[in-house]
C-alpha cells in the first residue's frame, strides 16, 4: 500500500515511517507540511493519506479539503492525526473529507 505520511515534527515523522515500512511492509513517503504534502500526492498517487491536523503552513482539514477536491484522490483513504483530540475533532473531520 501506498501511504503519504504529511507530520511536521521530525522524531515522530522518522519513527512512523519506520514502522510503517518494517513492521507493515508499505511504501511510505513522507512530506513535512501541506505544500509538500500536495506536491508529493500529485507525483505519487497515494493510498492513503495521514494527516497531522496542526501543520505550520496550513491545517490539516484545508489540506484534506483541497486533496479531495481533486477527482485523482475520490478513492484515497485520509486519516487525521491530532494529539490534542478537542471537542468537534471528529465532526469537522467528516466535514474535511477524513
Amino acid at each position: 500500500m501506498k501511504v503519504l505520511l504529511v507530520e511536521d515534527h521530525p522524531g515522530l515523522a522518522k519513527v512512523s515511517c519506520e514502522l510503517l515500512r518494517q513492521v507493515h511492509g508499505h511504501e511510505v513517503e513522507h512530506a513535512a507540511n501541506a505544500q509538500a504534502a500536495l506536491a508529493a500526492a500529485m507525483k505519487h498517487v497515494p493510498d492513503i493519506v495521514l494527516i497531522d491536523l496542526s501543520l505550520p503552513d496550513m491545517h490539516g482539514y484545508r489540506l484534506a479539503e483541497q486533496l479531495r477536491a481533486q477527482p485523482c484522490f475520490d478513492r484515497t483513504i485520509l486519516v487525521a492525526l491530532t494529539g490534542y483530540g478537542i471537542t468537534g475533532d471528529a465532526e469537522r473531520s467528516r466535514a474535511a473529507g477524513l
